[in-house]
């Protein structure tokens, strides 16, 4: 990702040519004036986390199957960028992460092969998610999902989510039911059931993870509910969505900075 600024100056210089005719006693005054433009351009550049140091992974391909890898040793650099992956009943977690902290995942494409006519209670029951770690301090960017359960589903944290394009996703945008720090930044999620969730599990809280204290940021970033077939509590032929925040009494606290919400009808929560 970059920035790109174009400035143009421009600069005027005038000629005289001064001709004498010695007939006439005369002299004859030419002013000419050129006119230059110049332009400079300035390119800033995000830094990618693949600009880190650490083991390099590159992943490419197309894969009908998981990417299972829960032994990364720390500062793990992975290459996703030219690799397509097919979430499917059959590949619910076609990205499991886990080991060590400070991960980067840069790019992919996930092409959810679930058929777009299941009802919410399907998918739900599949419990299936895009893209799940379970490491500290995880950065995923560039990444692009459609047509999955759960878009991205944190275990650990903290996180960051960057650049990330999802659609078509039948429940949480984001599952942060274990109500993790987090940052989420740049984002476009064109098509949610639910957009972020932290409502932990009764085993989840049992475990002890208690979001109060920490702080999930959402920034310069688009979220939009997308009603779909056969909502919770509907009927088969309904359409219908969930809320912006399924949220909790142990949820983390929010900021939100320069974000758009965008809702086309009302949700099941109102």
């Amino acid at each position: 990702m970059s920035t790109t600024t174009t400035t143009q100056s421009t600069t005027s210089s005038t000629t005289t040519t001064t001709t004498s005719t010695s007939t006439s006693s005369s002299t004859t005054t030419t002013t000419t004036t050129t006119t230059t433009t110049s332009s400079t351009t300035t390119t800033t550049s995000i830094p990618s986390c693949l600009d880190g140091s650490g083991p390099l992974i590159t992943l490419d391909g197309t894969w009908a199957t998981s990417y299972d890898n829960r032994s990364l040793l720390s500062l793990t650099q992975i290459d996703a960028r030219q690799a397509t992956f097919l979430p499917s009943p059959t590949n619910l977690y076609p990205v499991n992460l886990g080991g060590g902290s400070v991960i980067c995942v840069s790019g992919g494409v996930e092409l959810g092969q679930y058929d777009r006519s299941l009802t919410w209670d399907q998918i739900h029951t599949l419990n299936n998610a895009g893209f799940r770690f379970e490491n500290p301090y995880l950065t995923v960017e560039n990444i692009r999902i459609d047509n999955v359960g759960d878009g991205i589903r944190p275990i650990a944290g903290p996180f960051t989510i960057r650049g990330a394009w999802l659609t078509y996703v039948r429940d949480d945008c984001v599952e942060n039911d274990h109500v993790q720090p987090g940052l989420i930044d740049d984002s476009l999620f064109d098509g949610c059931y639910v957009g972020i969730s932290e409502r932990p599990s009764t085993a989840i809280i049992a475990s002890g993870y208690d979001g109060r204290n920490d702080l999930l940021t959402i920034r310069q970033s688009l979220i939009r509910l997308q009603p779909m077939p056969g909502p919770r509590g509907g009927l088969a032929t309904d359409l219908g969505n969930g809320q912006f925040f399924k949220w909790s009494s142990l949820a983390t606290q929010l900021e939100l900075d320069d974000n758009v919400f965008m809702a086309e009808q009302v949700g099941e929560g109102g």
